[in-house]
């Protein structure tokens, strides 16, 4: 039986591209590389597969793993509530502990941005409209990037010319407060705990300045972009202490901040993918975009 329809076009296509090389790292005793990438989720024209004529806003988005282990691809499926919405995805690789110390990270996160605004016009990006996402670890490495906008210390590598600063950042449960917590992981009794791989030391407790160093609190000025906080009350993983701290932190220092508590919400739990929280996120993202 054949059926001749009509079809109304009434959302984008939003495609995946995969293994945007944004940086080479040394590997094997320096002998060799390893690439890290960028996978970008966009709205692409029906026919042919072009990109968009008018540039995008980008979200650069980044997630965890408790800094052990990540993939850049792994929420980009929820992801795509922001790019049938007009915006750019972007998400980005990063080196986990066992690969590189604190704040390699940083470091890395921000060329991934600058390289981003360097190829802006190829890739059909607004490069003045970039914010920055993440979730528990990824939202502590997103959190710190948004703060050091303009702090060059963070600035080695490539595409120098460019900024890394971003107009915004939305944090997912970040375990933000660390200083507060790193005695309380440290006496955990494991062998060595997420927060010691990613510094790459044996005992974060002998040396307070390095617990500081990761502490989002550490890098709160006046001059911050806004941010938006999500934490579960039932997080047993990052507590949401974490976030209340912070958020202080924040409001202390008169950086523009919202805070969504969800009641009984568990770490990365469902509650936060639900399209009444995404609805939030995008009025804060095109709040604040600028």
């Amino acid at each position: 039986m054949i059926h001749n329809l009509q079809i109304e076009i009434n959302e984008p296509v939003v495609l995946l591209g995969t293994g945007l090389v944004y940086k080479q790292m040394p590997f094997w005793c320096n002998g060799s590389f390893r690439p890290l990438t960028i996978s970008l989720l966009r709205e692409r024209s029906h026919f042919p597969y072009d990109p968009p004529a008018k540039k995008q806003p980008v979200i650069v988005f980044l997630c965890g793993g408790s800094w052990s282990v990540m993939d850049p691809t792994v929420w980009m499926a929820e992801m795509t509530y922001f790019a049938k919405r007009g915006y750019a995805v972007a998400g980005v690789q990063y080196s986990v502990s066992g690969q590189a110390a604190f704040p390699t990270q940083i470091v890395e996160i921000r060329q991934a941005i600058r390289y981003l605004r360097a190829h802006a016009e190829e890739l059909r990006l607004d490069a003045d409209r970039i914010a920055v996402m993440g979730e528990s670890a990824g939202g502590h490495l997103a959190a710190i990037t948004a703060l050091t906008g303009n702090y060059p210390a963070f600035d080695n590598g490539e595409y120098a010319d460019q900024s890394s600063a971003v107009n915004c950042a939305v944090i997912f449960y970040g375990p933000n407060a660390l200083k507060d917590r790193a005695a309380v992981i440290s006496a955990s009794g494991n062998e060595l705990n997420p927060v010691e791989k990613l510094l790459q030391v044996k005992d974060l407790q002998s040396d307070p300045a390095l617990s500081q160093s990761l502490d989002c609190r550490t890098f709160v000025t006046k001059d911050a972009p806004p941010f938006l906080l999500l934490h579960g009350t039932a997080d047993a993983l990052v507590p949401v202490e974490q976030s209340d701290a912070f958020y202080n932190a924040l409001t202390e220092a008169e950086v523009p901040a919202e805070y969504l508590r969800i009641e009984d919400a568990q770490h990365a739990g469902a509650e936060f993918f639900q399209e009444e929280i995404k609805a939030e996120i995008l009025r804060f993202i095109e709040e604040n975009m600028g």
